[in-house]
């Protein structure tokens, strides 16, 4: 955890020195640069619990045995991911009670809309999925996972594309690239040698994403029973507490470190970046888990936090657009809301996990 916090604060200074020397923007490097790094834990570990399934499954003859094996894999796979994203939609939140001068959604670009509402069109189709395949399972020949979950990539690099072209035809309305780093530490990382700043951050991110997948199986050993060290939790709750907030550490700090810094809509755009990302990798998880379809395996427990992810993104998409600078107790009226339907939604995923 550590080691996460402090290459976390850094590669927000990183992150941001990185927009203005590509001319990217620090929005748009949240978006793709700093999301696709912190998210690596959650496709590393995901990854793993669906590969580590299908190898143990596959040793077994058809039976309950080799379903419970996927089952659990998958939903330990698709619990990260979702309560990951979960997770990342509460650092609004977080954000907010970090930003002291005044509302944060206010001051932050209305781009974040775009990605905001893709992630939610991604949340969607999983949800199509869960409904289509849970009763008719078809996997693709070659790829071994399920006809939906390739949709998800498609639809990402779509968002993508479309977010690219709305950053550089606003900036250059605006004649603006981003947050701009005026502080001495700002101007020695943009006249930085290139073989030193890029090094530099890979460094970085090598560190997070190590530490990140270490946290995540300190995290995944909650689930055994009792007799073996663990808690005796359900996976679907482990998946979608205590793995996905191991897992959205980097997330955690780099937010706040970047909110601190000044850097709000790369903070921002590091969530929303985050989560599309992570839906994405439940492909990754579907081809892992080999035998079967992750949506056909996974419990109905997940339905939840799908429910959860969606509430929680119509509320920051509300709050981006109506722009409140109402507060009460130094947050927003959105940010209490959002951590209202948290602590409901994850009472009640433990519940059905019981």
């Amino acid at each position: 955890a550590a080691l996460v916090i402090v290459a976390g604060m850094n590669l927000s200074r990183y992150g941001n020195a990185l927009g203005e020397r590509t001319g990217l923007g620090s929005g748009l490097v949240g978006l793709l640069v700093i999301a696709g790094i912190t998210s690596l834990p959650e496709l590393v570990v995901s990854g793993t619990s669906a590969f580590s399934a299908a190898a143990k499954a596959a040793e077994l003859p058809l039976g309950a045995a080799r379903d419970a094996l996927l089952a659990g894999g998958a939903d330990l796979a698709l619990g990260n991911m979702l309560g990951s994203n979960v997770f990342n939609l509460m650092l609004v939140a977080v954000m907010d009670s970090v930003y002291r001068a005044g509302a944060l959604t206010p001051r932050l670009s209305q781009r974040h809309a775009l990605p905001a509402s893709g992630g939610m069109v991604m949340l969607g189709i999983v949800l199509f999925g869960l409904a289509l395949e849970r009763h008719n399972p078809t996997l693709i020949p070659g790829l071994g996972c399920g006809v939906i979950t390739p949709i998800l990539l498609v639809c990402y690099v779509g968002i993508m594309v479309l977010q690219n072209r709305l950053e550089q035809r606003d900036a250059g309305a605006e004649g603006d690239a981003g947050d701009k780093q005026d502080t001495g530490d700002g101007r020695r990382l943009l006249q930085m040698p290139a073989w030193c700043f890029y090094g530099a951050l890979v460094f970085l991110a090598a560190v997070i994403v190590l530490s990140g997948v270490w946290l995540s199986i300190l995290g995944d050993r909650m689930s055994l029973p009792s007799s073996e060290g663990g808690f005796g939790l359900g996976q679907s709750f482990v998946g979608t507490f205590f793995l996905a907030i191991s897992t959205s550490l980097p997330e955690l700090v780099i937010c706040i470190s970047s909110v601190r810094l000044g850097f709000l809509d790369m903070a921002v755009g590091n969530v929303f970046g985050s989560n599309m990302f992570n839906l994405v990798i439940v492909l990754t998880a579907d081809i892992a888990l080999r035998d079967g379809a992750i949506l056909h395996c996974a419990g109905v427990s997940h339905l939840v936090t799908i429910a959860m992810v969606m509430v929680l993104t119509g509320i920051t998409m509300i709050s981006l657009t109506y722009r409140s600078e109402r507060h009460f107790a130094k947050l927003g009226l959105d940010a209490w809301l959002m951590i209202v339907v948290y602590v409901i939604g994850n009472a009640m995923v433990f519940s059905m996990a019981k």
